[in-house]
């Protein structure tokens, strides 16, 4: 694939080398260098495979023959230098089963890179050369050593105008796979700055365009933003198919179908490649059919998970590849790892054991040509983690998995290391947005626990997982380093209180546990698609629910039973039992699970958790060890009990942008009650002077809770990520970012539909979200909603919820009594009342001095 796409810009040297011959004297000599190079590699490229071999020993006779002769004379031309390297670059991107045995790629160009820089005054032709030797030292796997020839050519005086962009992505793309992504993010800007340098009409910059679109969205992709990465995508294909490349466009298929697996769209895959291998284009690209191949393999693995006939199809199409010589080591380790979990899937442990030795031998083959030791990463980690699979499937002794643990951790401290260098973002990043990520770490509790067995193994494991919280872009903000169990017991449990930490599931499955002061319980939860599809399909459920007139019996009926079958996957029995214990449930983890309405969850007894338990929902343990770190003073006395931003109307401006962004009907009698079951003191900021200013005004600070009432917008492209308030005036959008000079109160209360939304970032602990950018600026407890509300059943809600703050409850002891009092009246059903708390709603509000 890379191949393809870097070598395009050589093209101008095999193009002009006609014309470069004739106007050098010595080459009208019989039967020149250049005119034999020239033939050959026509004669190479046309013919099948045997003589193919043949010609390009042939042609590696001519360059050896050059080598000690001509070429290494003072007075070789630059025509003969020019003749020279196409040889090379011939040879260099045959595959290696066609190349002689003698051939040295690395050694050939190393050479004609001396004679460029002490003999030919071209820096177009130094470059072209440096870019052959980093590719060639890419393909032995020399990563640091390609990365400093790129650069240092990219950098050479006089510069190679024209070449510097394409020096700068290639470079990139070396540290998009060693998961440099804010390095690689740099060197792509540095390409698009060499870009705007380089003259007009240059004719390379829309195939230049094309490989920054193409590796940016590469870089996002690794980061687990697909949504992000998609316009790039396009903006790939786009160009490609202007420009008619056949390497262009069989790199944007490939990028294509890395997005569709990525969003596990794999009926879309398997077109997507079907058309590849019809399109004329990709003839001249059976290299990049292969990957595509490889890729469909994958997708067919991911989709046949609980298909044995699919998961049959995937082991064959993937070992028909595998068999392949032309399959680079690392393409063809990745595939031995897939085979290895297939064979497990089907309980054929003693393949599993082949395939996963082969993949382990490949990794360390890989690790041994890279001089920095990094080696692949992700593969890196991944590889250990399913051969633990195969030797815990086989039954070994503890020993033996104490061995195999030792290096899985030793891959997991690497891999965890450049997670926590990834550069943060506004958006946060969806780290385990993979299900390979996920499985490294699912794999290494597992095997954990199955070395230390009893409640030090348990301590272990969930060491394990706040470990990985620790890397969420919230925390990382706030500088929280991984807590240790006693503190996170000390700070964040106690009487009647308890927490239920979600380790992000992979394709096999993930871990809850459950922590008390006096215990720690773990379970194991199902793979990520049965939760995936019980989740979506609750939330249709929900939205009908939702709009259904008046108490419709069937429309509640459906969701209940949905939220039970969830509630079996998510709530095991061990972890039921921990909850009954407990008056208040502190639920970590469910970014990682995609938004789990836990409210609705049933525990026993007809209950649903919101209900009967004081719920809180934490970003991360971290995130929570931080707002109880927190001290917060004494309100001052005179501070208001609340701060209210009210904008039922939508400023005109705003409208154009929001059409769905209605007026909300907020007649006084109601806006009185929501506001005095919050206290008596209140400072109201409402109409043309609810804007985004007001929430800077000084007495927000001292109030012990700030109330908005507006309306809620989610549209990622327009609004950065998360979802948005539209309050008055022209520049009323407040969106995450927005709030950085906030100084929030002890509590936040958003009523605003989907206020609570964000794109899924699995592995992240929602940075990029209104409720969580305010626990960011002072708060200790937010109230949003993910979805849609009902203004009656929201106000009725918050009502009850002001009344029982103000008598002294919590935060979450009070929405759960609200909760409860609206369901025993019968007033509105659960479908219809759907805000969440996020952040530590298990302790009451500061009061004022």
């Amino acid at each position: 694939m890379t191949r393809g796409v870097v070598r395009r810009g050589a093209r101008w040297l095999w193009a002009a080398l006609p014309s470069v011959l004739a106007a050098v004297p010595s080459y009208a000599e019989e039967e020149s260098f250049g005119d034999r190079i020239a033939a050959l590699r026509s004669r190479i490229f046309a013919s099948e495979r045997r003589e193919a071999t043949a010609l390009a020993s042939e042609l590696h006779d001519v360059l050896t023959e050059m080598a000690g002769g001509a070429l290494a004379a003072d007075d070789a031309t630059d025509a003969l230098r020019t003749a020279y390297l196409m040889g090379v670059d011939t040879l260099t991107r045959l595959p290696p089963s066609l190349r002689p045995d003698r051939f040295d790629a690395v050694s050939e160009l190393e050479r004609a890179d001396a004679l460029a820089a002490s003999r030919l005054d071209d820096p177009v032709y130094s470059a072209h050369v440096a870019w052959q030797l980093g590719q060639a030292l890419r393909d032995e796997g020399r990563l640091d050593e390609a990365m400093s020839t790129y650069l240092e050519a990219a950098e050479r005086e006089p510069p190679a105008v024209t070449m510097r962009p394409s020096l700068f992505v290639v470079a990139s793309q070396i540290a998009v796979g060693r998961s440099a992504f804010e390095e690689a993010m740099a060197l792509l800007d540095r390409a698009e700055a060499a870009a705007e340098d380089c003259p007009d009409g240059w004719r390379d910059e829309r195939s230049v365009r094309c490989s920054i679109a193409s590796f940016r969205a590469e870089a996002l992709m690794a980061l687990g933003l697909p949504d992000l990465a998609a316009s790039f995508v396009e903006e790939e294909e786009r160009l490609a198919r202007a420009l008619k490349s056949a390497a262009l466009i069989g790199t944007s298929y490939v990028r294509r179908a890395d997005l569709l697996l990525a969003t596990g769209r794999y009926e879309a895959l398997e077109r997507l490649v079907d058309r590849a291998n019809g399109d004329e284009a990709m003839e001249l690209r059976p290299d990049l059919l292969r990957l595509l191949d490889v890729r469909r393999a994958i997708g067919l693995a991911e989709h046949g998970r609980a298909d044995r006939e699919a998961n049959a199809r995937a082991r064959d199409r993937i070992e028909a590849l595998v068999e392949r010589r032309d399959l680079s080591g690392l393409h063809r380790m990745r595939a031995e790892a897939t085979l290895a979990q297939l064979a497990l899937r089907d309980g054929d442990v003693p393949a599993a054991r082949a395939w996963i030795d082969g993949a382990v031998e490949r990794l360390g083959a890989l690790r041994a040509a890279d001089p920095s030791g990094l080696g692949p990463l992700e593969d890196g980690a991944f590889v250990p983690a399913v051969a633990s699979a195969v030797a815990r499937a086989e039954g070994r002794p503890r020993e033996v998995l104490a061995e195999q643990l030792a290096r899985a951790e030793a891959a997991f401290e690497r891999f965890l290391a450049h997670w926590s260098r990834t550069p943060l973002r506004s958006g946060g990043v969806g780290f385990l947005h993979y299900g390979k990520r996920r499985q490294i770490i699912a794999e290494l509790i597992r095997l954990t626990l199955a070395v230390h067995p009893g409640e030090a193994g348990r301590r272990r494991a969930l060491s394990i997982a706040l470990r990985v919280e620790a890397m969420g872009s919230t925390a990382r903000t706030l500088a929280i380093e991984p807590p240790p169990i006693e503190e996170v017991r000390a700070l964040l449990t106690g009487e009647g209180r308890g927490l239920l930490v979600y380790v992000p599931p992979g394709p096999a499955g993930g871990h809850v546990f459950g922590v008390d002061a006096a215990r720690i319980v773990h379970a194991e939860t199902p793979g990520i698609d049965a939760i995936d599809a019980r989740r979506r399909d609750l939330a249709v459920a929900l939205r009908r629910a939702a709009r259904a007139e008046g108490d419709d019996a069937r429309a509640e009926g459906e969701w209940t039973g949905l939220a039970d079958a969830l509630g079996e996957k998510l709530l095991p029995a061990e972890v039921a039992r921990a909850i009954a214990g407990w008056d208040a449930v502190t639920v970590v983890g469910r970014h990682g699970l995609g938004d789990v309405p836990f409210d609705l969850l049933p525990i026993g007894d007809g209950e649903r958790l919101g209900r009967a338990k004081a719920l809180s929902l934490l970003p991360s343990v971290p995130v929570g060890i931080a707002l109880a770190r927190r001290e917060r003073d004494a309100l001052p006395a005179d501070g208001p009990d609340v701060f209210a931003v009210l904008t039922p109307e939508v400023d005109h401006a705003l409208a154009a942008d929001w059409p769905e962004a209605t007026s909300i009907p907020l007649p006084d009698d109601d806006r009185d009650r929501l506001l005095e079951s919050f206290g008596a003191r209140r400072v109201v900021r409402s109409g043309g002077d609810a804007t985004p200013a007001a929430l800077l005004d000084p007495k927000l600070a001292g109030a012990r809770a700030l109330l908005v009432l507006a309306h809620g917008v989610y549209d990622p492209g327009r609004t950065g990520g998360g979802a948005a308030l539209l309050l008055a005036g022209p520049d009323g959008l407040v969106r995450s970012p927005d709030l950085e000079r906030i100084d929030a109160p002890p509590l936040v209360v958003l009523l605003a539909c989907g206020a609570g939304r964000g794109p899924v970032r699995r592995g992240d602990d929602g940075v990029g979200r209104l409720g969580e950018s305010f626990l960011l600026r002072g708060a200790r407890a937010v109230v949003a909603a993910d979805a849609d509300l009902e203004l009656g059943a929201t106000l009725d809600l918050m009502e009850e919820f002001g009344a029982r703050l103000a008598a002294g409850a919590s935060p979450a002891e009070a929405l759960r009594g609200a909760r409860d009092r609206l369901a025993r009246d019968g007033r509105h059903p659960a479908s219809r009342v759907r805000v969440q708390l996020i952040g530590l709603g298990d302790r009451p509000l500061p009061k004022p001095r």
